[in-house]
């Protein structure tokens, strides 16, 4: 049995076919620092063009609140648990799982309307 490949760096990606999928946004902050490094090590040009667009998402000042970029750094790039980032910021898990939620949705509605680098 053939196995599927693990790779999510393509052209659907690239040109944002399905964004519109909270699992996509997920999977792809998830994989952060493997796009980064793919981007860098292996010239792969449709990696870099994600990786910047979801870096300008991530830190841009009108995508995200500081909470919201806190708690997606924490949980999605770095990998902690939701339990430990609330502890580290003095906050609930139901409140991290809540900005998390957030902070993906407002991700994805960034990327779908393609305002990240308008004035």
């Amino acid at each position: 049995m053939a196995r599927k490949p693990r790779q999510i760096i393509n052209h659907e990606l690239l040109y944002g076919t399905h964004y519109y999928r909270k699992k996509t946004v997920v999977r792809m902050l998830r994989s952060y620092y493997r796009l980064l490094s793919l981007a860098t090590w292996r010239h792969n040009y449709v990696a870099l063009c994600i990786w910047i667009d979801l870096n300008t998402a991530i830190f841009h000042p009108k995508v995200l609140t500081d909470r919201q970029r806190q708690c997606i750094i924490g949980v999605y790039l770095y990998g902690y648990r939701e339990w430990e980032v609330g502890e580290m910021y003095g906050i609930a898990r139901e409140a991290v799982n809540v900005h998390l939620r957030r902070g993906v949705r407002n991700i994805q509605r960034s990327l779908l309307l393609n305002k990240l680098y308008l004035k």
